[in-house]
């Protein structure tokens, strides 16, 4: 038996007139919890915003009373229920490559040109 899919958190993209994009989170009945849908809108919103000379900054931000309430296990139980899955090990999801990166980085000074 598969469980329903609820509507997965959606991806608004607002740019003001001063060059700020504003990318929402648009899931607030389930706290803007973050699936694979959401990552696929998520990366094109990215990717507009990269290729508009116009903005400037970016923020994210969370509709309703929280920003993302992690991560939309509703659509991994709907591909098979009766399978009950682990999460991965910290090192199998890249942790020590953010660790390495943020270390790399630590020493290096950002310049506002």
């Amino acid at each position: 038996m598969l469980l329903p899919v609820s509507n997965p958190t959606t991806v608004r993209v607002d740019v003001d007139s001063c060059g700020v994009a504003l990318i929402t989170l648009d899931g607030p009945e389930r706290l803007n919890a973050f699936g694979g849908e959401t990552a696929r809108q998520l990366g094109e919103a990215y990717r507009r915003c990269d290729a508009d000379d116009a903005v400037r900054a970016v923020v994210v931000t969370g509709a309703g009373r929280a920003f993302c309430a992690g991560a939309d296990m509703s659509e991994q139980a709907a591909v098979s229920p009766s399978t009950p899955t682990l999460p991965r090990s910290p090192t199998a999801s890249g942790c020590c490559g953010v660790r390495r990166m943020r270390t790399r980085w630590r020493r290096r000074r950002l310049r506002c040109t």
